[in-house]
């Protein structure tokens, strides 16, 4: 989360509102995927050979894409350090710092070019946001680490066999028979070692008795 603080326009707490929407970056596999998910896409109605683009989505989380329109606005002046952001981007790495200064510069270049051909304010702003949150994921993807492999995971994996089972024992997906026989017996009011079965052949057994025993 503090290595997004060296983007331009993003402080600590867009920085956290930006990493609860990003989640495990692994889940997105391209930066498209990302700006599609927070709604920063255009919207597209085609019809065969036809081909029309509408105004973004605006899908996924507001809270995160309305922090990205706001920090975007902050690209409308020259590409430099200020004063107040040298610390945090001090405090990223290498690759992170690069990232960000890469960001500034392309994005401010391009806020100038927009708006130099007349395009409308809020069509520009919005064209920044959405490459911004390329720039977002990238470092998300950089600063996380791939999860550790455990000594279990080694473990269980060591003892899959050929067929791919694994032996590790699952938990029942039903009611075991023992549970769900005494269940039935204590519902029918029958004795613990007998089942219905055998309670209707006792039942039948006297009754030819009876009957017997009046003819």
């Amino acid at each position: 989360m503090q290595n997004l603080c060296a983007l331009r326009g993003v402080d600590v707490i867009v920085a956290a509102g930006l990493a609860a929407a990003i989640g495990d970056p692994a889940r997105f596999a391209t930066a498209p995927d990302f700006m599609a998910y927070l709604g920063l896409v255009p919207s597209e109605h085609s019809s065969d050979q036809r081909k029309r683009i509408g105004a973004i989505t605006k899908a996924g989380d507001i809270h995160a894409r309305t922090m990205l329109i706001e920090a975007a606005h902050s690209y409308r002046l020259p590409a430099r350090i200020a004063r107040r952001k040298l610390k945090a981007v001090e405090a990223a790495p290498d690759a992170e710092r690069e990232i960000a200064w890469k960001a500034q510069t392309r994005l401010c270049q391009r806020y100038r070019q927009m708006m130099a051909r007349d395009k409308l304010k809020q069509i520009v702003v919005t064209a920044i946001a959405r490459e911004l949150a390329g720039f977002v994921w990238a470092i998300a993807c950089t600063t996380s680490d791939p999860p550790a492999k455990t000594s279990a995971t080694t473990a269980e994996s060591e003892r899959v066999c050929a067929g791919g089972s694994t032996g590790r024992s699952r938990a029942p997906l039903r009611v075991p028979l023992e549970s769900a026989s005494l269940r039935a017996r204590a519902t029918y009011g029958l004795p613990p070692g007998q089942d219905r079965g055998q309670a209707r052949a006792q039942t039948g057994a006297a009754a030819l008795i009876e009957e017997s025993m009046e003819a």
